[in-house]
């Protein structure tokens, strides 16, 4: 798999899928590799007649790294971000969004169907508001608007991700910790076996493992702050998917998302949590195929 230099950086990316279909860009979220994306999600799209990219953000997986740039502590950061004092974080989600841009434009790719997760939603949000040109439609999955009043993750589960431990270098150690992660954020009864879940998180620590790329990636949520002021001036035909069983991105994100997107279509997915989980992927994929068939043909009859 090829790298690009997009936005000053060195960025890891996937293109498959037909090489004359619709391009659908694909956005993941914090400290997750470009291989979260479950292998049947992708090729349920390719079968679809979509061709796919998908990259490794800054900070994450094969891409390029920030290692030797700290991250402020998230305590402080959060007080002084609520208090508008901000430029703590080596970079934001507005970077991000180039980053993004940046792939496509070296692609020569003029316009992508933009699919963003989590994270990668809030990325995708600025990215349509930006770059409008560049963006065909726009699906935003388990994401939020980071507007005050919306409620962050269940307790357990930020006990976890902010407090996962003293720093280690032993393998064991470090799956186990994910997979722990996985179990309080992801759907119950999703349809991945244990055995599924550690062989992946274990490919996915052989690949990558940089825990300053999650704080810095962390910082760069808090850094940017409510994203609001990019929703709202998205154009873009919009569809938002949540699970009314999210525990670390809360539902009322997503509705805030469809509140501030003119026209944004929403999908409530009873029982799904925050992942893309074996037994809701062929919902998951009708509806998002469905949005960017919407989208193309609306295209062709105005031609």
């Amino acid at each position: 798999m090829p790298t690009v230099h997009a936005n000053r950086l060195e960025i890891f990316y996937e293109d498959a899928g037909p090489s004359d279909g619709p391009v659908v860009l694909l956005i993941m979220g914090l400290a997750s590799q470009m291989t979260a994306w479950p292998p049947e999600f992708l090729q349920r799209l390719h079968q679809a007649g979509l061709r796919t990219i998908r990259f490794d953000n800054r900070d994450v997986g094969l891409s390029e790294k920030f290692k030797g740039r700290g991250a402020p502590n998230l305590i402080w950061q959060t007080i002084l971000s609520r208090l508008r004092i901000r430029g703590l974080a080596s970079y934001n989600l507005r970077h991000m969004a180039e980053d993004a841009e940046g792939l496509l434009e070296a692609l020569e790719i003029p316009q992508a169907h933009v699919i963003g997760v989590s994270m990668g939603g809030m990325i995708a949000q600025i990215l349509a508001a930006v770059c409008p040109q560049r963006v065909r439609s726009l699906t935003a999955i388990m994401t939020s608007t980071n507007g005050p009043g919306i409620p962050g993750p269940r307790l357990d589960v930020a006990r976890q991700l902010f407090r996962p431990g003293p720093p280690t270098k032993d393998f064991q150690v470090i799956v186990d910790r994910a997979i722990r992660t996985w179990n309080l954020i992801g759907t119950p009864n999703g349809g991945r076996s244990p055995e599924e879940l550690r062989s992946w998180i274990e490919a996915s620590v052989r690949r990558s493992h940089d825990p300053g790329g999650q704080k810095r990636q962390t910082a760069a949520i808090v850094d940017t702050g409510d994203l609001r002021k990019w929703t709202r001036k998205i154009q873009a035909p919009t569809l938002v998917i949540h699970g009314d069983a999210d525990p670390l991105v809360n539902i009322a994100g997503g509705k805030d998302v469809a509140a501030n997107i003119p026209d944004a279509r929403l999908e409530i997915i009873e029982g799904m949590a925050h992942d893309l989980p074996p037994v809701h992927l062929d919902h998951l994929t009708e509806l998002i195929c469905s949005h960017v068939r919407a989208v193309e043909q609306n295209a062709a009859a105005s031609d």
